[in-house]
């Protein structure tokens, strides 16, 4: 009996490290195919590898490359990572008196897509550079997949050395989708061990896979009560990010005590009461949910956060999700749930600069 169970729990053994190598074959070939793409048509900047300019940290999950550069044919940059692991262009650690500078702190959003002169950071600082009331100087301080935890170390730890004079937190979409509003009681290392099985190709086809066509399927056959959904909408209305607030509350703190002004931001989303079949195809979900309203329901408890936050501590707000809001036809500025194209960045940095002088916050 003994030597059966033994025997058993090699096998386990065998074709659990076995499957694990095969995923990791699969993983790897994947990646190798996206790289053969990218040479054979380097124009193509959505096909790098997502480790071209990132790599593992033990503090961050990841952290920017420093002096990574990614020019196109013609010359032109397509991302540059300077030497301060920041993205956009080389600045002076130590900054003279007469320049104000900015760091729009938080994640992909802020990261921006390629090429270098779409992030909002970028918008922001050519606005400023032509409005030219005074030096100010906007770094961009997005890292993708950051969430406020991860935000609230690199403030600490890699903002604060470069002696911000502002501080604009964009921060929230990750915390979002690696907490279940309904299960508050998943331990911190699940949520990381989330976001590091949500760099792999794997899991976004998984993923895609089951909310795309295998869940939409399955609520056609057995589709949720209206008790049910009733439940869902009420527990979701009710939830309060506790987290997200503590981490935010201590990056508030930090500031008043360096005397570093703290802006918050309201997050923008294609997601709305009346979207249209095409967004509601074009947003990605969290792994708890796959039903388009209740995902708005909680972008929008975590806007409304944001702004009892702005409230609470009298911080300065920028209503980016309201003016999208009030925008006829966002959704044709998102190309998922909360990124957007070139033109919509282009709006969003227009805007924030436009408040950051209306708002006399400089």
């Amino acid at each position: 009996m003994t030597t059966n169970k033994f025997t058993l729990k090699k096998k386990l053994l065998y074709s659990s490290v076995s499957l694990i190598i095969f995923l990791l074959i699969v993983e790897l070939t994947l990646r190798g195919i996206i790289v053969l793409i990218f040479l054979i048509n380097p124009n193509n900047s959505s096909l790098i590898p997502y480790d071209a300019y990132e790599s593992y940290s033990s503090e961050y999950v990841t952290k920017l490359n420093p002096n990574y550069e990614e020019k196109n044919p013609d010359g032109t940059v397509n991302m540059k990572i300077n030497s301060l692991g920041f993205r956009g262009a080389e600045f002076e650690i130590i900054k003279t008196s007469d320049i104000k500078r900015i760091v729009i702190a938080g994640d992909s959003t802020v990261f921006g897509m390629t090429p270098e002169t779409c992030p909002y950071p970028y918008q922001v600082q050519q606005n400023f550079n032509d409005f030219q009331k005074s030096k100010i100087e906007v770094i961009n301080g997005g890292i993708e997949g950051n969430n406020s935890q991860i935000v609230l170390k690199r403030i600490e730890k890699q903002i604060l050395p470069i002696k911000p004079d502002l501080i604009l937190l964009a921060v929230g979409w990750n915390d979002l989708y690696s907490n279940n509003p309904l299960n508050n009681n998943e331990s911190k290392s699940y949520r990381t061990s989330w976001r590091y099985l949500n760099k792999s190709y794997i899991t976004k086809g998984v993923r895609r896979l089951i909310f795309r066509y295998i869940k939409p399927n399955l609520a056609k056959i057995k589709p949720i009560s209206i008790d049910e959904k009733k439940s869902l909408v009420e527990s979701y209305n009710k939830y309060l990010p506790a987290e997200y607030i503590e981490n935010m509350e201590q990056i508030i703190e930090i500031g008043k005590k360096k005397n570093i002004q703290i802006v918050l931001m309201t997050m923008p989303t294609i997601l709305s009461k009346n979207m249209s079949e095409s967004a509601i195809k074009t947003a990605h979900y969290p792994y708890y949910t796959s039903d388009p309203e209740l995902l708005t329901i909680l972008a929008e408890r975590y806007n409304v956060t944001i702004r009892e936050l702005s409230q609470k501590y009298a911080m300065p707000l920028i209503e980016s999700a309201n003016h999208f809001d009030s925008i006829e036809n966002k959704e044709q500025y998102f190309f998922d749930t909360m990124h957007m194209y070139c033109n919509g960045y282009e709006l969003l940095g227009k805007y924030v600069s436009d408040e950051l002088i209306r708002q006399n916050i400089l």
